[in-house]
């Protein structure tokens, strides 16, 4: 059950066309990118290169997991908690697409008309029929292609991949891919290193001080005011006095 459920995520991820959900939203999103009036061909153009690499990624995670020698023993296989969720998840990643399909299919825009109630419209460029059939055969075809290079590159010609690999060129943008494009480094270099560069100067934790230097206060006025408890009518019929001094002398200003 769990590599079925697995390889239905990865195939709705990759955007297998017509069985999964994942290929109704991608194509939503390559359709809208080209028609779009704030659209353009690189934004039309990157979102199927995204495709591709999706396909490609996604599958060589299923290629190299689920195929081939076991690498290491299954230490305990997972039961109803894990099963039924896994299941939820494959079933709405297969038929939760067909709420909005392509109009070379049919004209089915259920998501669309809800999301329209709540956001603005997005003014569409016509299209002739050719071009919105060529359009669907771009979403079709490209996420095959790179489950394809997948199954090529992971399980039928691996040495493909590892050659390509050792070469200076290969072994750079395997780096520059394995470090995820760059982004833990940007994420890195911006958040993470400024945030623990504040930790460190504020290691006393100047909020603690606000709180502490009321603690002191407190304790200093608690100190003074015991001190007036000495017990002596005297000094106790002083400060009536003063009292009744001062409040005159405000009465009297006011």
């Amino acid at each position: 059950m769990t590599f079925w459920t697995f390889l239905i995520g990865a195939a709705s991820l990759s955007a297998l066309p017509l069985v999964t959900a994942g290929f109704y939203s991608k194509d939503l999103i390559l359709f809208t990118a080209w028609t779009s009036d704030r659209g353009s061909f690189w934004l039309w153009a990157a979102g199927l290169a995204g495709a591709f690499l999706t396909g490609l990624y996604a599958f060589r995670m299923v290629f190299l997991a689920l195929f081939g020698k076991a690498k290491t023993a299954v230490a305990e296989r997972p039961g109803r908690a894990i099963h039924v969720p896994l299941i939820v998840l494959a079933i709405f990643s297969l038929v939760s697409g067909f709420i909005q399909m392509p109009a070379a299919i049919a004209p089915v825009t259920v998501f669309t008309d809800f999301i329209s109630r709540t956001l603005p419209a997005v003014k569409m460029i016509p299209l002739t029929r050719m071009e919105e059939v060529i359009l669907f055969l771009d979403a079709l075809v490209v996420p095959i292609l790179g489950v394809f290079a997948a199954w090529l590159l992971y399980l039928r010609r691996p040495e493909v991949a590892s050659a390509l690999i050792n070469k200076p060129t290969g072994a750079l943008i395997h780096r520059f891919w394995f470090i995820g494009w760059g982004f833990d480094v940007l994420y890195d270099i911006l958040f993470v290193r400024p945030f623990v560069w504040a930790a460190r100067v504020n290691r006393g934790d100047f909020v603690d001080l606000f709180i502490s230097g009321a603690a002191w206060s407190s304790a200093r006025l608690a100190e003074a005011l015991a001190g007036t408890q000495s017990g002596m009518i005297r000094r106790y019929a002083l400060g009536i006095v003063l009292g009744v001094v001062i409040a005159i002398g405000v009465v009297l200003v006011l």
